[in-house]
């Protein structure tokens, strides 16, 4: 059985994931985007046919050698797209204009290998 370990300090509360989900998954996207002054919700900026994706009730087409990845609530999915950037995807849509410092947490945590 795996033990529930915090986020750094980077991640909690912006991009981390509590213990317990507080919040819907498209509410807490909307949190997100409220805590990042930049950060909107907005269409996904790929699509493709190589695999799909769930999240919440949402479903995203992803290009092939894009790799996904669920944080530990599924409110959110990462995905690392060909060229190293993270894609931020909630059930709303996909979150952009978030802070380099986050998006270079979230790689380090979600994508440690690349």
């Amino acid at each position: 059985m795996s033990t529930y370990t915090p986020d750094g300090p980077s991640l909690v509360g912006v991009l981390g994931t509590p213990s317990t989900p507080t919040a819907a998954p498209t509410r807490r996207a909307h949190e997100i985007a409220a805590a990042q002054p930049q950060a909107r919700i907005v269409s996904p900026t790929f699509s493709g046919v190589a695999r799909r994706v769930d999240v919440g009730v949402a479903s995203y087409g992803l290009p092939r050698g894009y790799r996904p990845v669920h944080a530990e609530d599924h409110a959110l999915c990462y995905v690392l797209d060909l060229w190293g950037v993270v894609h931020v995807l909630t059930e709303a849509g996909e979150l952009v204009g978030l802070s380099p410092e986050i998006l270079a947490a979230a790689k380090r945590k979600y994508f440690p290998d690349s």
